[in-house]
């Protein structure tokens, strides 16, 4: 029997009890309900933050989002109903992946980050489909393509004296770059939003996502938006989709699975940060190198992912 695909894992009884084991559409579609609600919060509170406060929230909601990632070397061996340590080739190729990504960010960084903010996008998009496919949806692709463009590009662009700092600190002429695409960006923006809203008119839930995230990526500090979307959105749908993937467990085992194969890798990931911190004595800056750094090898895996779940659907 070929390996439970990503996005189709269904609940079983346990053989003894009989009890029905964890579900993740279940735990999917509760989980939309709650991320939503924390986006609509940060849109009513970031008028009332600080000034200057939100490369903290970044920061902050960087930390918390940071493990959603830790366990990719062990993911590809869950997609195949395997448990167990990930070879070392996995775990070298990943460390090495993300540490070129690293240096060419710090060597050549207007160029390599505008293919990581790219590659973020659309990193963005497909979890998104994943994510909707999992919770019993169709995964349509223009509404999440609207969205993972819209959260990586409007907070950046719309209001660039608000990111300046934090671009600058990366490179001096990169905020005035994206100042000279400002206008072709957003209004690129708003046709893909619109494209997706119409393209989700038959599924209410879509369109009222895409809908929040781009009314928040309007109203809200780009810093903030982005940081709480990429902490309480992004993140958590992904390890839900992790624990999906899981041999077995009921919902306790696969968190505690979670937990226990995400604490190496995020402690090796908090260490180049720190490291990244000495080198450019601003800790938002380094800490958004090291997410779009890791968003190199992360991306691959996921697309792996992906594709060994199409072939085991295309098999079963």
């Amino acid at each position: 029997m070929p390996p439970m695909p990503l996005t189709e894992a269904v609940p079983t009884r346990d053989r003894l009890s009989g009890r029905r084991s964890w579900d993740p559409a279940t735990t999917a579609r509760a989980l939309s309900v709650p991320s939503v609600g924390l986006v609509l919060l940060a849109v009513v509170a970031s008028p009332l933050l600080p000034s200057g406060a939100g490369p903290t929230v970044l920061v902050a909601a960087g930390l918390v989002g940071l493990p959603h990632g830790a366990v990719d070397h062990l993911a590809l061996g869950w997609a195949r109903g395997r448990t167990g340590a990930a070879p070392a080739a996995v775990l070298l190729g990943y460390a090495l992946a993300a540490v070129v990504a690293a240096v060419a960010s710090l060597a050549a960084p207007v160029p390599a980050l505008l293919v990581l903010l790219v590659l973020s996008a659309a990193h963005f998009a497909e979890g998104e489909r994943a994510f909707d496919r999992l919770r019993g949806g169709t995964g349509g692709w223009l509404p999440a393509v609207a969205l993972g463009t819209c959260v990586v590009f409007v907070p950046l662009v719309l209001r660039p004296g608000s990111s300046r700092p934090l671009l600058a600190a990366l490179d001096a002429g990169l905020p005035d770059l994206l100042l000279e695409i400002r206008t072709p960006l957003l209004l690129g923006c708003l046709a893909l939003v619109l494209a997706g809203l119409v393209a989700s008119v038959h599924r209410p839930q879509v369109a009222a996502e895409l809908a929040v995230v781009a009314v928040a990526c309007l109203l809200t500090a780009p810093l903030v938006v982005f940081g709480v979307w990429f902490a309480c959105w992004h993140s958590p749908r992904h390890l839900v989709r992790l624990a999906a993937l899981e041999p077995d467990g009921d919902g306790r085992q696969r968190a505690g699975r979670l937990v226990r194969g995400a604490v190496g890798p995020t402690v090796v990931a908090l260490v180049g940060l720190g490291i990244l911190v000495l080198l450019l004595g601003a800790l938002p800056g380094a800490l958004l190198i090291v997410l779009l750094a890791l968003t190199v090898p992360h991306a691959a895996v996921v697309a792996r992912l992906d594709r060994i779940a199409s072939g085991a659907t295309s098999e079963s």
